[in-house]
């Protein structure tokens, strides 16, 4: 008898889309930040305060994690610990929609390895291509900084750990998993944190934003190892380049950074992509059901 496949739902591309919001959300309030804060503490008050919400929200101590899932979820962390630091380094003294461009080489990567059908290199061809257009204008005229690309470079690499590494935990439930993690990377950074935070002198009006990026990030992470557990990785290498549009957005609309139609083309092409990998993923998930039901008859 045919092993039965199961549906096709739209709750992960949903999960997705949903953390990629949040995701931007907490980006910009921590860019916000850094100047008050340093790279270090902004990471750290991030982590912690999104640790200190998930565990109260999941309770991972009523999990039975083996050692061998212990030492995935820490390895799990330690990505996300990095991911964290490299990222927002990054974004210190590059523009934003520079550093995302640059991250996301690793989701994409991710994707392209894992990819077996030629349609989905043509969709991860198009979103690379939707990238390389989505990067600042005036970034084309002004030299970059080379410490700020390696930065995000590092961060794109970080970022492909960070989904092998979540992948790997999906035998385990979503939440606990995360809040494990997230835990772990908190107290990976805590120290740096807590140095840096030292040497700064923030003002009153960082206490009102720091709630908003603990929430933001919290819901992100949910939101995407969620997601993670039911997208293919060629999937989520496209997907994931949603963000950079959605980040150029709240870049136009919170810090006036407006882009050029040539910009707004790439990320249509982007959009583009992700629908086009959605659609495809349906499709194949359609004919292989269909090819099951044919092989149980044929029993």
């Amino acid at each position: 008898m045919a092993e039965k496949l199961p549906p096709f739902s739209w709750a992960p591309y949903a999960a997705f889309l949903a953390s990629a919001l949040c995701f931007c959300a907490s980006t910009v309030l921590a860019k916000v930040l850094i100047p008050e804060l340093g790279v270090g503490a902004v990471s750290a008050c991030r982590t912690g305060g999104a640790a200190a919400v998930l565990v109260l929200l999941w309770r991972p101590w009523r999990t039975v994690f083996s050692r061998r899932d212990l030492l995935t979820v820490a390895g799990y962390g330690l990505a996300l610990a990095a991911m964290n630091v490299s990222f927002y380094a990054a974004i210190r003294t590059i523009p934003i929609g520079v550093a995302m461009a640059i991250q996301f080489a690793g989701p994409l990567a991710v994707g392209a390895l894992s990819s077996r059908r030629a349609l989905d290199f043509i969709w991860l061809s198009l979103a690379a291509a939707g990238l390389l257009l989505l990067i600042p204008e005036a970034s084309v005229n002004a030299r970059l900084d080379g410490v700020g690309v390696a930065w995000a470079a590092a961060a794109a690499a970080f970022w492909a750990s960070y989904m092998v590494l979540g992948r790997a935990t999906s035998h385990l439930p979503a939440g606990p998993t995360v809040a494990l993690g997230m835990s772990a990377a908190a107290a990976i950074l805590a120290p740096y944190g807590l140095v840096e935070v030292g040497r700064h002198a923030p003002s009153v009006w960082v206490a009102w934003v720091i709630p908003g990026v603990v929430a933001a990030s919290a819901l992100a992470y949910s939101l995407e190892m969620v997601a993670l557990r039911g997208l293919p990785p060629r999937t989520i290498g496209v997907l994931i380049n949603t963000e950079p549009a959605l980040g150029a957005v709240a870049g136009l609309v919170v810090f006036g950074q407006f882009l050029a139609p040539l910009q707004w083309a790439a990320m249509g092409a982007i959009m583009s992509a992700s629908i086009g990998s959605i659609v495809s993923a349906r499709s194949v998930a359609g004919a292989r059901r269909g090819e099951a039901r044919t092989s149980s008859s044929a029993v």
